[in-house]
Parts: C-alpha cells; structure tokens; sequence
C-alpha cells in the first residue's frame, strides 16, 4: 500500500543520482505498479529523456506520494500535468517538442536570488509606468528564509483537494532534486517567462529556503507544495514580491497588504504565465 506521507518530515533536501526511467508498458518502480506509459523524446536533451503515462490518473495522489518518498532511491521525480489546459494551448507530450530545451547546453546560473532581484528591478522599480497600488511591492525585501519551518509533518500539496482529486498525466523525470524539473520540462508559455537555466536556479532558491518542491505543470503553469512556507507578515510579503518578480501574472490584486496576509502558512504556490 503506497505511504500517505508525501515528503520527509524533517526537511531533509531531496537528493539522488539521476535514475534510468522505466520501460515501457506498466513496469513497477520502487514497488509502484505504474499506470501505462512510454519514454518521450525530448531535443535538446535526447531519447527517451523522460518517461510519460499514456493517460490521467484520476486518482494520483497515492500513486504520485509513494514515487516523492522513493526519489532518493529512484532519481525520477514525479509530476503531473494540469488536465485543464486552455483549448488551443499546446498539451503534453503531443507537442513537447515544443517546450523542451534546445539550441545546445546551458548552464543553470548559481545565484536565484540575482535573477529574482534583476526581474523585479525591470518589472516594478524601473517602470515609469508602476501604478499606485504596486507601490507595496517597493522595496526589494532582499531574500528570505522563514526562520520558523512550522508543521514538519506531511505537506497538502497544490490545492490540497484541487490538485490531487483532479486528474493528470504522470511523467517521471531524472534529476538530482527536484528544482531541476524545469531544465528538462520547460514550461513554453508566452510573455515574460523565464527560460529553462533561470526558471530552475530560481526553483532550487525556492527548495533551499521554502522546501519548495515542484508537483504539477503545464504549457503556463508551475505548481509547488511548499514545507516551510512563511509565518510572519514581512516573510509572506517577501514571498509574494518574489513569487511577482518571477511572473507579474500570478497575483491579480490591487491590495498588496491585503495578499501579503494571505500569503501566510500558504502550501500551495501557483506560478503562471500569461
């Protein structure tokens, strides 16, 4: 029976060698029995890069809970695609082509916290254009790291019941920690979004302060489950001005304070692009 337990209660970092994925067909992978998949091509990246369900889980969360507890064991981590995709919006894998990195190798910059601050610097302290109610998210907060890790115990990830009673499709992705998703999966999106390097430095910040993990994504969307998300007030504005300085699109709101407060004890990070 798969564990209900979906990440380490201590907030251990999430570490393994990159695994092999499974063949394909229903193989089983660290004692799962996995729904009917194959390997996907990925260029930029190579054969069977990563490997893919042929159709949605509709009850994914005991199936996705036992594959986060054995990535240390199997280097594959599990995602799950959004199965509300807008119609006309390209959808995994039929059009992965699409996203995936190419154009030859990258490197993953070190530091998220720069690209965090250059992308808010344009977005909001050198745009004339700022409008009165974005002046709460003036100034920088520089970075943050909640200095009260709250509940170690198991995480709601994404929505709690939004994200896991809806359907997905399973893909298994090698990496040694799960921020590095992103290198290989994208997302494409349209206006503003980051490329692949820059998307997974900011991730692996997001990991190293927040126990941010990646569970869910789309052609627009990144879903996170966060472990120590931010208690105080100033944590929680600090999380929204970065979480705006990755993609002015996620919050629409004309009452920062007002979302800084929400952003307390929140789980569940949605970032999209427009």
């Amino acid at each position: 029976m798969a564990s209900d337990r979906l990440v380490p209660a201590d907030l251990t970092p999430l570490r393994a060698t990159p695994g092999v994925i499974p063949p394909d067909g229903t193989p089983t992978l660290a004692g799962v029995r996995l729904p009917a998949g194959r390997g996907i091509d990925l260029p930029g990246i190579g054969p069977r890069a990563v490997w893919a369900g042929d159709a949605d889980l509709d009850a994914p969360l005991a199936t996705v809970a036992a594959l986060q507890v054995a990535f240390p064991e199997t280097g594959l981590w599990p995602m799950l695609s959004y199965s509300d995709e807008p119609r006309g919006y390209p959808t995994w894998p039929a059009d992965a082509q699409g996203w995936a990195r190419a154009g030859g190798p990258e490197t993953i910059p070190s530091d998220g916290r720069a690209l965090l601050h250059q992308r808010w610097r344009a977005e909001y302290l050198d745009n004339e254009y700022l409008a009165d109610w974005d002046e709460p998210l003036l100034p920088w907060p520089d970075i943050t790291t909640p200095a009260d890790p709250g509940t170690t115990a198991d995480v709601d990830p994404v929505g709690g019941t939004r994200a896991w009673s809806e359907p997905g499709l399973l893909v298994l992705v090698p990496v040694a920690r799960p921020a590095d998703v992103c290198w290989t999966l994208g997302p494409g999106a349209f206006n503003s979004r980051p490329g692949h390097a820059e998307l997974t430095a900011v991730l692996r910040s997001w990991e190293d302060r927040y126990g941010a993990l990646p569970l869910r994504f789309s052609f627009d969307r990144i879903g996170l489950g966060v472990r120590r998300p931010p208690r105080t007030t100033q944590e929680a504005r600090a999380a929204v001005i970065e979480l705006q300085a990755l993609s002015t699109d996620t919050l629409n709101t004309d009452d920062w304070p007002a979302a800084f407060e929400e952003m307390r004890g929140v789980r569940a990070w949605e970032i999209w692009w427009d």
